[in-house]
């Protein structure tokens, strides 16, 4: 990942610039698919493309189709 900038939020809520939308994200306690779609897109149906941009990060938890875990690293496509 040596091109690539993760943005850690330090509040749960924060949202960046809605001009600057990170292109990943590190998971952080607390966070959900839906957290995320509503944080970063303002539209929460949006989690189905944050899920179809990780398939495989979120397939090998095998908990689910919307399981993530703390320090993940998902794909925010535009």
């Amino acid at each position: 990942m040596a091109d690539t900038e993760v943005l850690v939020l330090k509040k749960a809520g924060e949202r960046p610039n809605n001009s600057v939308r990170p292109q990943v994200y590190e998971v952080r306690k607390g966070d959900s698919l839906f957290k995320l779609a509503r944080r970063f897109y303002g539209d929460e149906s949006r989690l189905s493309d944050i899920r179809e941009a990780n398939g495989e990060t979120i397939a090998a938890h095998r908990a689910g189709p919307n399981a993530i875990r703390e320090g993940d690293v998902l794909r925010l496509p535009e």
